[in-house]
């Protein structure tokens, strides 16, 4: 059986320079979990740059395009998806990600405004995502179907007609089961291309902060990776950013997409490990 194309992009504008300038973390962590569970039925390919997209599309239509919403690239990633569906109708389009409504009602009038959307997928997009494509595989593709049957899949919100369907919330909650971007190779294509490594050390946030994505009570639960695995991904990225001819690094900084960090007794640790990859490797 022939696997399926998952095509997911985390885009960034770049006609004045590279507008988001970081390695597509939360998109990578949508595609690893992919790779890891649907390896037998469908082939996951990672996109940042806009060019590369474009130069994709110009050759096939995958089977799912996906994107990552910030308030900085939902207007381009939609347009994307706009003129992928107006060539192929057949293509399933999925975003994800923190630019989004978090009542229901205004969600609603969201995928309303946008009917190039297919499904969106609320909060932690890994696990949920996959159930979405594996639901998806047994209704063999036929989305039409998928909607009349007003399918419940945790995370994922989409419209039939005028009616609203909304999964139930899911969340991760053991960071360190879930596949380590890095260290499996994922991000290595994106060395080199004038672009900041981006980590995450720890998810959630115990404040309910109105002005924050984070703020909401469903994300109060805080999940954080083993120093053992932050040790040894940072470790990977050090070893593997790029010097110029003069033996400088290109990338001097590291960003942390953390909510909070050092706040936590376990940052002290954290703090130690990145004392010692920063004597060993000048990075970052």
């Amino acid at each position: 059986m022939r696997k399926k194309d998952i095509w997911i992009s985390d885009l960034t504008h770049t006609a004045q320079g590279i507008s988001a300038n970081t390695f597509p973390l939360g998109a990578s962590f949508v595609a690893a979990y992919a790779k890891k569970e649907l390896r037998n039925s469908c082939d996951v390919k990672l996109f940042k740059f806009p060019s590369h997209l474009a130069e994709a599309l110009h050759k096939k239509s995958p089977t799912m395009l996906c994107f990552s919403n910030f308030s900085w690239n939902f207007e381009f990633s939609y347009r994307f998806a706009s003129l992928a569906k107006k060539r192929d109708p057949n293509v399933i389009t999925v975003f994800g990600g923190p630019n989004f409504p978090t009542k229901s009602a205004e969600r609603k009038k969201f995928l309303q405004a946008y009917p190039s959307i297919d499904f969106y997928m609320k909060w932690d997009g890994e696990i949920s995502y996959v159930n979405l494509v594996k639901k998806l595989i047994k209704y063999e593709l036929d989305i039409t179907q998928f909607k009349k049957d007003k399918v419940i899949t945790e995370n994922c919100c989409y419209l039939i007609g005028d009616e609203y369907i909304e999964g139930p919330d899911h969340r991760i909650h053991n960071l360190s089961e879930m596949p380590n971007v890095y260290l499996m190779g994922l991000m290595d294509k994106f060395f080199g291309l004038g672009l900041t490594p981006l980590y995450e050390f720890t998810r959630g946030c115990p404040y309910a902060c109105t002005f924050c994505n984070s703020g909401h009570d469903f994300k109060n639960l805080i999940t954080r990776k083993s120093i053992e695995t932050i040790r040894q991904e940072l470790e990977y990225i050090a070893k593997r950013v790029v010097k110029d001819a003069a033996n400088t690094l290109l990338y001097r900084g590291l960003v942390l997409s953390d909510d909070n960090f050092g706040m936590y007794k376990e940052d002290v640790e954290i703090a130690k490990v990145l004392r010692d990859i920063i004597i060993k490797y000048n990075w970052p």
